[in-house]
């Protein structure tokens, strides 16, 4: 972003003159670890005086960065300006706007281990997955973890482009639980007559993840 260049003497002012921006810059050093200098100050005056954001809602950010280890100003200003940009314009909606991500970074980081992928950083296009899963869809640990499941028990690893197959399926079937999951097995087995009453949806999966296997090979 482009920001509003101050002087040294508005700034040294602001901060003189201005009680609720001087606790704030002394916050906002507390919060990054850190005496802010006057390049800090010019950005944070900037969300503060030009943006019209409110403290609290500065304040939830730089927490919000610091727990991300990406403490910076720079940092700090471009998501506060981004996420207001979303339309998060208050600050209940913005704890519950963290509250989300915070539990989707968790998610994502808990899943991206039990894949087994350790240290490694997922490619742009496992990210993308992540994201389409935890955000995109909002669906939960536990209905990712089915898919990883079934993935495993198919082809013997766990891949995001097959876990994709499934979790793409039970999203536009409008699953949201293990449960209907589940459910759905019973249906398509009371559909099912004869030598085919024992066929249920995970078999119809593992089929679905062979033949994409085979067909990128």
């Amino acid at each position: 972003p482009i920001f509003q260049s101050y002087d040294s003497e508005t700034l040294a002012m602001a901060v003189k003159e201005e009680s609720e921006f001087a606790l704030l810059t002394k916050e906002i050093g507390s919060i990054i670890g850190k005496v802010i200098n006057k390049n800090d100050i010019n950005m944070l005056f900037n969300l503060y005086d030009y943006e019209g954001i409110s403290p609290e809602y500065i304040c939830a950010v730089a927490n919000y960065a610091v727990r991300r280890s990406k403490g910076s100003m720079a940092y700090i200003v471009r998501t506060t300006l981004s996420i207001r940009d979303e339309g998060i314009d208050s600050y209940d909606k913005l704890e519950e706007y963290i509250s989300k991500r915070e539990s989707s970074d968790i998610g994502k980081a808990k899943l991206w281990k039990k894949m087994g992928f350790g240290n490694r950083a997922p490619s742009a296009k496992e990210k993308a997955y992540l994201t389409k899963w935890f955000d995109e869809y909002a669906m939960s640990d536990e209905i990712i973890n089915a898919a990883y499941e079934i993935t495993v028990d198919a082809i013997g690893t766990a891949r995001p482009s097959y876990m994709a197959k499934i979790l793409d399926d039970w999203f536009e079937k409008g699953y949201t639980t293990v449960e209907q999951v589940e459910a759905s097995k019973g249906v398509k087995k009371n559909q099912s007559s004869g030598a085919n009453s024992s066929f249920d949806i995970d078999e119809l999966y593992n089929t679905a993840v062979r033949k994409g296997m085979d067909e990128n090979q």
